[in-house]
């Protein structure tokens, strides 16, 4: 028994090593991202003080889209510069398979989902990484609200857990199912159908 903790002690580390290593791979590509498209006007929304940060973002609605909350968390990212994008793309990157294993009741698999995820992330063909990650816009379009989504699932998930059981995490499969079921009725007991 002493060995096979040992021998799994050892995965774990091996497994933060290799998160460690593609989390280092991926900040250093966040910290050479330069702006591009509309990231050079997102820029300028804080330039000319808080009042013209409202003013442009009101006609930035009105005119383009609705997409509020991720375009100004991206302007404030772009104000402050490059350092605060490396913070957050490694926040979020680390934050969607921590949460995903905690919701899913395997704190013991942290380790291996960080760095099979950060791994994966390293591992996008070139495209899907210089158009979809390292282009803060569109980081704040599309990986910010993922990351957001699998906090929110992790949150609720314990709250159910707190609710139900009086428990802080989840608990046997049985339990699981159990929430499952619970949460496939929910809609129906609050009026929605």
């Amino acid at each position: 028994m002493d060995t096979e903790k040992r021998r799994l002690d050892t995965n774990k580390l091996f497994a933060l090593i290799v998160a460690a290593v593609a989390a280092v791979f991926l900040a250093v590509m966040a910290s050479l991202t330069l702006p591009a498209t509309d990231d050079y006007q997102y820029r300028l929304f804080l330039r000319d003080g808080f009042d013209n940060f409202i003013r442009m973002n009101k006609e930035h609605y009105e005119t383009y889209n609705g997409r509020v909350f991720v375009h100004v968390c991206a302007q404030v990212v772009l104000w402050l510069g490059n350092w605060s994008f490396v913070v957050t793309c490694l926040l979020c990157c680390g934050s969607i398979p921590v949460c995903a294993a905690l919701a899913a009741g395997r704190r013991e698999n942290v380790p291996f989902a960080l760095a099979v995820f950060m791994a994966g992330v390293l591992a996008l063909p070139y495209p899907v990484i210089n158009q979809g990650m390292m282009w803060v816009s569109s980081f704040f379009n599309y990986v910010f609200p993922t990351a957001l989504i699998f906090l929110t699932l992790m949150l609720l998930d314990r709250t159910v857990a707190m609710v139900y059981w009086g428990v802080r995490s989840s608990p046997s499969p049985a339990g699981r199912r159990m929430s499952n079921q619970v949460w496939s009725r929910w809609p129906l007991r609050v009026g929605f159908s």
